[in-house]
């Protein structure tokens, strides 16, 4: 893959992955997008206009990139079950890297952790359908 189709489909599927998040906050009525909460666990800025959130989480879209790219190396299946496989697999990877964020940062208590944890998996589904669809 070169740095130019690395660039795009990280781009598309992680556009398509936070449009998802946008979508499921605005519907549970709560804030569940990456970036803003990157931004104030790990950066410690408020709101959305902080860069820093948005630039991790794009960054990390290219290893989770890599990360399908790799799989499909070495398993074939047909590509809905890699849409539900890989994307369920990076899903809780995303899980497991945000227990240890919040567990280190500490969100408020009125914070639903398990909402958010089913947006990761679900918005990991939809980045994987994207990439996959793109590779």
């Amino acid at each position: 893959m070169n740095i130019v189709s690395l660039f795009l489909i990280t781009l598309a599927s992680t556009t398509v992955m936070t449009l998802f998040s946008y979508g499921f906050s605005c519907l549970v009525h709560q804030n569940l997008v990456e970036p803003y909460w990157l931004n104030r666990l790990l950066f410690k800025r408020e709101g959305w206009r902080s860069p820093y959130g948005w630039i991790t989480h794009y960054i990390t879209g290219i290893g989770f990139l890599y990360l399908i790219d790799l799989l499909r190396n070495y398993f074939s299946f047909p590509q809905y079950l890699e849409i539900l496989i890989f994307g369920g697999l990076e899903g809780g990877l995303g899980i497991l890297m945000w227990i240890l964020l919040f567990w280190f940062s500490k969100p408020s208590e009125t914070f639903d952790r398990q909402r958010y944890y089913l947006n990761l998996l679900i918005a990991h589904i939809f980045f994987a359908a994207t990439a996959l669809a793109l590779l």
